[in-house]
């Protein structure tokens, strides 16, 4: 079983949030950090195995940054 904890937080308070919430139920996740510059995203896989991908992304006035559009987009097409 696969847990990701898909993050986008330029200044840390939206990863701490998701870090909480997800880790009070699934203390085993991966954290996937999109503002992490040195990150190899393809070193990730999203297969049937799994189980939940949790996404916290900050929001201001409703508005969802541009990765998340993107993902959701993929999500939605697979």
């Amino acid at each position: 079983m696969s847990v990701y904890n898909i993050t986008f937080s330029p200044t840390g308070g939206t990863k701490k949030a998701a870090d909480l919430f997800v880790s009070s139920f699934c203390p085993k996740s991966v954290c996937i950090d999109l503002t992490d510059p040195c990150a190899d995203f393809s070193a990730f896989s999203f297969h049937e195995e799994v189980s939940a991908s949790y996404l916290s992304p900050p929001t201001v006035d409703w508005f969802l940054p541009s990765p998340y559009r993107d993902y959701r987009r993929c999500a939605e097409t697979a």
